[in-house]
């Protein structure tokens, strides 16, 4: 073995790390002492170095920008995050109050419909022609159902005159009948006793 291979086997052993905690420190370590062995020069070898340590510096600055600004997009994601959670919180509001809306119309629409029943209520009904909107509302039903059962009795009583009066003509019907008959027995009786007179005076006349 040459004196150089001897040199390049002691370079490679120092400069070798014992740990491999920093794999950037290791490929560092390795380049240099490659490095070493290869250049030709003491100064060279300087320089070398300085522009693999450079390198190397230049690397790891990029990878420590791209970490933090990884951790910026997540620290900015993790703000965006409760903003959309407050949207969707205001969206049920939203909803829940235009749901309120809605249901107030329904119900103003509703009250409307039964005041405007009830004023024509007062009306029909006799009692109640003075109806003002501010009366109560229950008399004006009381009275209705006051009136509405009186009429229905009064409909009873015309539907109970009505098959009497149904009862009655057919009865007459049958009477008239009744007595059309008779005339005609009457008819023929009086002309037996015409002829019945007939004969007995002609025989009283031969006699």
């Amino acid at each position: 073995m040459n004196d150089d291979d001897h040199s390049h086997e002691q370079n490679t052993a120092k400069y070798v790390p014992t740990t491999l905690q920093n794999p950037s420190l290791v490929v560092n370590s390795m380049l240099t002492a490659f490095a070493q062995s290869l250049l030709p020069s003491s100064t060279d070898q300087q320089q070398f170095l300085a522009d693999l340590q450079a390198a190397a510096t230049l690397v790891n600055k990029q990878k420590i920008s791209s970490t933090s600004d990884n951790n910026k997009s997540i620290e900015l994601n993790c703000h965006v995050k409760p903003s959309h959670t407050d949207n969707e919180d205001v969206v049920p509001q939203i909803t829940q109050a235009k749901r309120r809306a809605t249901h107030n119309a329904v119900e103003r629409r509703r009250r409307d419909r039964i005041n405007q029943h009830i004023q024509e209520l007062s009306k029909i009904i006799p009692d109640c022609s003075n109806y003002v909107k501010n009366q109560s509302k229950t008399v004006v039903l009381e009275k209705t159902i006051a009136y509405v059962h009186e009429l229905r009795t009064q409909n009873l009583a015309l539907v109970k005159q009505t098959v009497d009066a149904g009862i009655i003509l057919h009865e007459n019907n049958l009477l008239r009948e009744r007595i059309r008959a008779v005339e005609q027995e009457n008819g023929v009786l009086k002309s037996l006793l015409t002829k019945q007179n007939l004969l007995n005076g002609s025989e009283s006349s031969l006699s």
